[in-house]
């Protein structure tokens, strides 16, 4: 209880009390795409096949998602499968960006590049790209990864991993 020369502390005392209460409430009400609340993604499927002469060097520039890289004998092509998934607070949401995730692919001269595109703000979303290569056994492999697992297996002609966060098997 409050003496009656502490009152008015006592009243401020209740007020700021009530004034942090409310801010908790409305910051935990106020951001649909918290990245606490992904209930709800969006994937899509991709594959891509390119002729594999001359391709002396691969490279993977990959932000978030899982990553394995194989080298096939007998093989003249270069094949890349794979799933980019959004994470976020909705549907509509999920689906929207799901559009702005992308894979490049870039072929010049002797190398092959594949890149994850993906906006420079999350706003609370989860992007991920998850990639699955396969290629001639004698093609020399650069992986750079922030953030997931990286395998590259039977590969040749040198491999290359530069990881962040995630484990890597070579």
């Amino acid at each position: 209880m409050c003496s009656y020369t502490s009152i008015n502390a006592c009243r401020m005392s209740s007020v700021t009390l009530w004034a942090a209460f409310l801010c908790l409430l409305s910051c935990s009400l106020s951001d649909p795409l918290d990245s606490r609340n992904w209930n709800s993604e969006a994937r899509a499927s991709f594959h891509q096949r390119l002729a594999a002469n001359l391709i002396r060097q691969s490279s993977l520039q990959s932000i978030n998602g899982d990553v394995q890289i194989i080298g096939a004998a007998n093989t003249d092509s270069v094949d890349v499968t794979g799933e980019r998934v959004v994470r976020s607070g909705s549907q509509r949401d999920a689906e929207a960006h799901l559009e702005l995730l992308q894979v490049e692919v870039v072929k010049a001269d002797s190398a092959i590049v594949f890149r994850t595109r993906q906006p420079d703000r999350s706003e609370g979303r989860t992007y991920q790209v998850d990639y699955r290569i396969r290629l001639p056994r004698s093609v020399r492999v650069i992986v750079e990864a922030i953030n997931g697992a990286v395998s590259v297996e039977s590969v040749s002609n040198g491999i290359r991993i530069a990881s962040i966060n995630g484990h890597t098997d070579q």
